[in-house]
């Protein structure tokens, strides 16, 4: 190794450099993952929300509100690639639907995971629209154990 080499990497490592080569890099993390983001716990090693469960999501509900009302069902649909569809409800609701998908799901940050792998499971989403300016959101994220070692997925 030559001398100058030998240097550039003492300087990457002195400068805090040296602790990113062994993270995993997660690019392309779309607003919808984000919102739909659930909550480590650093303290307790796991997630505050239950996995593998139906759980209310009030921070995407907030963020699907503002979509739709920007946009309607249109925005759910282009730009977050929601499938709607009209809901039965008693008395009849001309504004009610019911909007679902699925999306590969990252692991948030400080997850023991974070540092193999970016999405582990999927997570799938259901929107209740309606009536009128409502949204109530639930998630469930199907995936292993966080205690469980996954192999890291190929991007």
């Amino acid at each position: 190794m030559t001398h100058r080499l030998r240097t550039f990497l003492m300087l990457c490592l002195c400068s805090g450099l040296g602790g990113c080569f062994g993270a995993v890099w997660c690019p392309d993390r779309e607003p919808l993952d984000m919102a739909a983001t659930y909550r480590w716990l650093i303290a307790e090693q796991r997630y505050f929300e239950p996995l593998n469960a139906w759980v209310k999501n009030e921070q995407l509900e907030t963020f699907l509100l503002k979509a739709y009302r920007e946009g309607g069902l249109d925005a759910l649909r282009s730009r977050y690639g929601f499938d709607c569809s009209p809901r039965a409800a008693s008395p009849p609701c001309g504004t009610c639907f019911t909007c679902h998908r699925t999306i590969d799901k990252s692991v948030a940050e400080g997850a023991p995971e974070s540092n193999r792998s970016c999405r582990i499971g999927e997570m799938s989403i259901q929107a209740d629209i309606g009536p009128d300016w409502t949204v109530t959101a639930m998630t469930y994220w199907k995936r292993p154990p966080v205690a469980i070692t996954v192999p890291p997925v190929r991007q």
